[in-house]
Formats: C-alpha cells, structure tokens, sequence
C-alpha cells in the first residue's frame, strides 16, 4: 500500500493529434493526450487506479504541471481530485504556436477510507479481575461489574 505521494514526471512530447503519451506508475495508469487547437492545446489525463483502490485507496488527491519544453506556454497548474476510475482530467492552455512540445508531472496522495472496526463483544465481556458477576442476557454470558449489573436491573424495573 503506498503512502505518501505518488509521484510521475513523463518524457517530452510533440503534441499531436491524441495519445501522447501512456504510463503506469505504482498502481496507476495514467493515458495522456494532447491536440492543437487554434493557438490552444487541449490537454487530457485518464486516469485508471483501480489497482489502488482494490488496496482500500478511497480517492487521490494532488496536482498536475504540464510545461512546454521551450515556454511557448505558460506553465500550468491543476489541482485534481480523482474519486472515480478511469476519471479524465482536462486542460486547455493558450499556445504561441502550432506546434509545441511538452511535458507533464503529477503528485498525488492516496486516502484511505475510513475502517470501521467491529467491537470483539467477547473479548469486551470476558472474564477478568475488573468483573465481579456474569449478566446474562438472550442466553450468552457476560463478564460485567456488579454496577452494570444493578442499572441493567434499574433499567427493566
């Protein structure tokens, strides 16, 4: 189970018309892909973890930097929150040009969801040198102070 971030910096691509580029990286699979668009690129990040949430990961949270390899585009920053598979994460950043190459980088952190712990009842209710008398109650023993024993009393009347 990983903890902490999940870090992934990719290789430099002249963006095209679609994939750009395809990774996986400690149980996520991330496709990235990227078409010029009249002097605008359309970024796309799909990200697949369900690898991670079969690990008991509830949903990622972080950044993606995409970054043009000769500033033809202003550095970019997105904060992304992934609660589902296979989320797509998109992007569109003013460009200079026609052509540009680029790259990315993402950090996110996995959370978990919460566990919830069933009580050991029997463990609660054994005998020990705390108890002083056995309640019991739909036929099954109970190990309890003479005090839990009393209001139980109180409370049936």
């Amino acid at each position: 189970m990983p903890s902490g971030a999940i870090e992934y910096k990719s290789g430099t691509y002249l963006v095209s018309t679609n994939v750009l580029e395809t990774n996986a990286n400690s149980g996520i699979r991330c496709v990235w892909s990227g078409k010029m668009n009249t002097y605008r690129i359309d970024f796309a990040w799909k990200f697949d973890w369900d690898e991670l949430r079969s690990q008991g990961v509830d949903e990622l949270t972080g950044h993606i930097i995409v970054t043009a390899k000769d500033d033809w585009f202003t550095t970019t920053k997105i904060d992304v929150k992934l609660t589902d598979d296979n989320q797509e994460i998109t992007k569109q950043v003013q460009a200079r040009g026609y052509l540009d190459t680029a790259s990315y980088e993402y950090s996110l952190i996995p959370h978990y969801a919460p566990v919830t712990v069933k009580p050991d009842y029997d463990k609660m209710f054994a005998p020990s040198d705390q108890n002083d008398t056995i309640l019991v109650v739909d036929g099954k023993k109970l190990h309890v102070n003479k005090i839990v024993s009393k209001f139980v009393k109180c409370l049936k009347g």
